[in-house]
C-alpha cells in the first residue's frame, strides 16, 4: 500500500512487517527510549506531508491521473 511510500522508513517513521510482534516491540522501544529520534521523524513526517501531499500536488497527481494536462 501507500504507507511505505508516507512513511519513507527511516526518515519519517518507523516501518515492521505484519505479524511481526518483536520488530513491533523493538520499534516502539527505539521510538521510547530515543526522544530525538522521535522529534526528527515527526519534523520529516511534517515537512514531506506539506511538500509532497500538498493540496497543489494532490491536484496536479489527478490532473495527469485523468489525463487532463
Amino acid at each position: 500500500g501507500g504507507i511505505p511510500d508516507i512513511l519513507n522508513h527511516g526518515r519519517a517513521g518507523i516501518l515492521v512487517r505484519p505479524n511481526a510482534p518483536l520488530e513491533l516491540a523493538n520499534a516502539l522501544e527505539a521510538l521510547l527510549d530515543n526522544t530525538e529520534l522521535v522529534k526528527m521523524y515527526s519534523k520529516q513526517a511534517s515537512m514531506r506531508a506539506r511538500s509532497v501531499y500538498s493540496h497543489f500536488e494532490c491536484i496536479e497527481s489527478y490532473k495527469r491521473l485523468l489525463e487532463l494536462e
